[in-house]
Parts: C-alpha cells; sequence; structure tokens
C-alpha cells in the first residue's frame, strides 16, 4: 500500500526493475497470460496497468475508472497480477 495514486504506478514500476535486475522477474509473471485478460486489457483506459501487466504487475487507486478498478480485482483474484500496489 502506498499514500497517493501516482505513487501506485511508480512503485508497481520500481518493484519490478528491481525484479528484472536481480533476475528474478519471472516469479511474478502469470505462467499463462488468459486469453480472457488479454482481451480486457485491450479495452482498458488504463495506459499504465497495461504497460506492467505482463510483468505481473498492477495497480489500484481510486483515480481510475471503475471498470479498470474491478478488472484489476479481477487479475488479481485470478493470479493473473501477482503484485497489485494498492493506495
Amino acid at each position: 500500500f502506498v499514500h497517493s495514486r501516482k505513487a501506485t504506478y511508480t512503485s508497481a514500476c520500481n518493484l519490478m526493475e528491481l525484479a528484472r535486475s536481480e533476475g528474478k522477474i519471472d516469479l511474478f509473471q502469470p505462467s499463462k497470460v488468459e486469453t480472457w485478460a488479454k482481451k480486457a486489457l485491450e479495452r482498458s483506459a488504463n495506459k499504465e496497468l497495461r504497460e506492467i501487466f505482463e510483468a505481473g504487475f498492477g495497480c489500484h487507486h481510486a483515480g481510475m475508472l471503475r471498470a479498470d478498478r474491478s478488472l484489476c480485482e479481477k487479475l488479481f483474484r485470478n493470479g493473473q497480477i501477482r503484485v497489485l500496489v494498492c493506495t
């Protein structure tokens, strides 16, 4: 959990880069990206979520559209997102 909306994306990116630099990014990536998840992300208005999703990361805050927040929650519940940074 972080204190600001902007910090959700920034923190997720920092964690993602740390995992990459340590050679551990595969621990966070979903074993298989489901077709429904890909299609839902293509329709998402949230560019930041689309950028970090394939590494297994997501962000969630009140400034996102309700549909995108619900999508993040579903992706996390289903193991498509393994690290969810939230306010």
